[in-house]
């Protein structure tokens, strides 16, 4: 075919004289295209069928050494439509061209001259000023090059399954800048509902949970692999069961079963911590070197047979026994462990993986981005490393190798100066590999068990990076909160970079947002609460923000850090534990809806969860339900709605920006909004007003009839309905007129 790369693709090609290649050879050289080199199939199609290249050596010997890279550009890519106007998109399918030429040409390598007999079309796909080139070895293939110039995810993979990938997050792809996982929430916060693309979720955690399985999955969808084809059966379950009891009462954990004192910021060193740029790698800590836990291991062990490497999927939290031995306690009523046990259903169903790329002492981790703004890191034993978190927080960590199947490690959370240790640990049972995660939060420890259901871990290793200069603040052999010298280096292991560069362009970004939302508040403290101090009630202040720690308010915003492995996990919060992030949630309610003395009562209503006001909420329940008076022709008119293409030319818009006009046009007017004009004399909405019942006890029991939920869902919204008529949401209105302040 063509032996020049400026020869024109659309140049007529005699398919007439070349005869027809069997299935095999054309099967084999499309594996090639697709699976081992990852080519877009728009691309493989174009090489198919519009120039016929029907067999790997047809494609190894369509250009010399010499033109190839021109040719793969120009004669194929710069052809197919689908990557004429994207460079970034186009230069990566060059890449992996290039991976599929070099594996075609290294397996016509052992072919020193064509054959004694070959055909017209075999001698022009090797012409003589081709054979030199052609019997000299080429080489191992380089490696591929695959991530996404957009997201910087993997390149490689499918929508289906494998490890985090472009592909995987196309349809919440505006969420991914640069590698970190961005997500832009509702005003209101996470409990609101999150859309993303067409998709709705009921709210922002829902959304989260979902993200738990990004990257987790095999290539066909399903999180089964070689080891253990599923991961949850009815056997693995048992099993599960046996390992969380084993747990309970294991007294060999690390740091001496977590009885060893564990170090902690104080107040002032975490404040000096504030605003501190933890892209610039050449800056020391300003509270000093952090202190590594008392009884934390020693590094220098290197494991011969990286046991961890490979795909890990995650079997249970150990969350049942704990809610059983919490309602013996007291601590949960039952509409709260109804709750927790459904979060426990969705994470036994599919979520939180790990894929690892072990090599000695040296690991490559994929893991969810549900918590952590990045999919991927490279850590080596006994070094710090750095996470921002999807929060805008930030985490030092080390995790250490002191033998062949344990790694003991820690993080600090550097906002509120806390530090938390964990153990993994591997073990064979029943023929299979498990990692039990043990994690001690407030003195509290935690189970979450892995399965090993694939050797491969199926991702790629990225270079090793670590922060050890910043965390250590330049010591050497820094002491543990008892003291003791530890053994390190304060020096970076990919020293002299200067820059975490992903993370500079993360930081502009929250910082634009933070700035977008910055609110002017009447009366407000420099947190941008008002500045009143009573703690027990009263309007959201800086007092109340405390209880529920102030490490999770900024700037008049609710930022709360989840446990690391995600909202269903144990949260400290104002010295306090909650079960679940999702209590602490359900707590926060409360804020800004008490009196000054702590109750919900007030001058109209002393008790408004009295039995009389209940009786009264039945009657008004009862009434409303055959009201035909309401708005919008007692909501039978019908509700706008904008069209995907206006929903898409919104996408990424300024809503910072008050000069803007929204590119999908003019929101419509829902049909039967009244016309405003009036405007109240008497200003009624002004007040306190709590609510004492939601109505969804009916919603859930015909969601449950129509098969819209169900029973682990019910129940979870059971427990929210529950807990919300002791107490929590509320309105606060400054009614003047046609203007409220709400």
């Amino acid at each position: 075919w063509h032996a020049k790369s400026g020869s024109s693709a659309a140049s007529p090609r005699h398919i007439d004289t070349v005869p027809r290649f069997c299935m095999p050879q054309m099967e084999e050289f499309q594996r090639l295209l697709a699976d081992e080199a990852k080519v877009s199939p728009s691309v493989i199609s174009y090489l198919t069928r519009d120039l016929q290249v029907q067999s790997i050596k047809e494609f190894a010997y369509m250009w010399t050494s010499d033109d190839y890279e021109a040719g793969l550009q120009t004669d194929v890519v710069g052809q197919v439509q689908q990557f004429t106007g994207n460079k970034a998109a186009a230069k990566l399918q060059v890449a992996r061209l290039r991976t599929a030429w070099n594996l075609a040409r290294a397996k016509q390598e052992d072919k020193k001259s064509p054959p004694a007999s070959t055909t017209a079309v075999e001698q022009k796909l090797s012409p003589k000023a081709d054979v030199k080139e052609r019997v000299e070895p080429t080489g191992p293939p380089p490696p591929q090059e695959g991530f996404c110039d957009k997201t910087g995810l993997e390149a490689g993979g499918t929508s289906r399954g494998g490890a985090l990938n472009a592909a995987q997050v196309g349809h919440i792809k505006n969420a991914f800048k640069d590698g970190l996982h961005q997500p832009k929430w509702d005003s209101e916060g996470l409990h609101r509902p999150h859309k993303v693309g067409d998709k709705t979720y009921e709210t922002g955690f829902h959304y989260l949970l979902e993200a738990h399985e990004l990257g987790g999955k095999n290539s066909d969808g399903g999180f089964g692999g070689p080891l253990c084809k599923d991961p949850y059966s009815d056997e693995i379950q048992t099993l599960c069961q046996q390992l969380v009891d084993e747990g309970q009462v294991d007294k060999t954990l690390c740091y001496n079963n977590f009885k060893d004192p564990c170090p902690q910021l104080t107040k002032q060193q975490a404040e000096l911590c504030k605003g501190f740029d933890y892209g610039d790698k050449t800056l020391k800590l300003p509270c000093g070197p952090l202190p590594w836990p008392a009884g934390c291991p020693h590094p220098g062990y290197v494991p011969k047979t990286n046991p961890l490497n490979g795909r890990w999927i995650t079997i249970s939290g150990g969350q049942k026994e704990f809610i059983k031995q919490a309602i013996e306690t007291g601590m949960l009523g039952a509409a709260e462990a109804h709750k927790i046990v459904a979060d426990t259903d969705h994470e036994q169903t599919g979520g939180m993986y790990l894929r690892i790329n072990q090599r000695g002492d040296t690991c490559t981790v994929d893991a969810s981005v549900a918590k952590y703004a990045r999919a991927k890191r490279t850590w080596r034993s006994g070094h710090y490393f750095y996470e921002p978190l999807v929060s805008g927080g930030n985490l030092m960590g080390v995790w250490v190798l002191p033998e062949e199947y344990r790694k003991i490690g820690f993080f600090w959370e550097m906002d509120s100066g806390k530090c938390f240790r964990i153990e993994r640990r591997a073990f064979e049972r029943d023929g299979l590999m498990v990692l039990r995660q043990s994690t001690e939060v407030a003195g509290k420890i935690s189970f979450v068990f892995y399965i090993k259901v694939s050797n491969d871990p199926e991702s790629q290793i990225i270079p090793v990076q670590s922060r050890d200069f910043t965390a250590l603040a330049g010591h050497d052999n820094a002491p543990d909160n008892l003291g003791k010298p530890y053994p390190c280096t304060a020096k970076d292991l990919d020293y002299p970079i200067k820059r975490d560069t992903w993370l500079e362009k993360n930081e502009a970004e929250m910082i634009k947002q933070r700035n977008m939302v910055g609110g002017a508040f009447a009366h407000c403290c420099a947190d941008g609460f008002e500045a009143h101090d009573n703690a027990k009630g009263g309007a959201v202040n800086a007092a109340q923000v405390g209880s529920l720690g102030k490490e999770h308010f900024k700037d008049g915003l609710h930022k709360p850090k989840f446990h690391d492995d995600g909202l269903h996990k144990p949260m400290e919060a104002g010295g306090k534990t909650y079960a679940t992030g999702f209590h602490y949630l359900l707590e926060a309610h409360d804020l800004g809806g008490k009196n000054e003395d702590g109750g919900y009562g007030g001058p109209l209503c002393h008790d408004p969860y009295g039995e009389e006001v209940q009786q009264v909420i039945d009657n008004l329940l009862a009434q409303s339900e055959i009201d035909k008076t309401l708005a919008y022709s007692n909501f039978t008119a019908p509700c706008p709605e904008l069209t995907k293409d206006q929903v898409e030319k919104c996408k990424g818009f300024d809503y910072g920006n008050k000069r803007l006009k929204l590119p999908c046009g003019p929101l419509p007017w829902p049909a039967g909004c009244p016309h405003p004009g009036y405007v109240p004399k008497t200003n009624p909405l002004t007040g306190r007003w709590i609510t004492v019942s939601g109505g969804q006890a009916a919603f859930i029991k015909e969601a449950i009839k129509s098969g819209m939920l169900g029973a682990s869902e019910a129940k979870k919204i059971m427990a929210d309905t529950d807990h919300e008529k002791t107490g929590g949401m509320y309105l606060r209105i400054n009614q003047f007129g046609d203007q409220c302040t709400v």
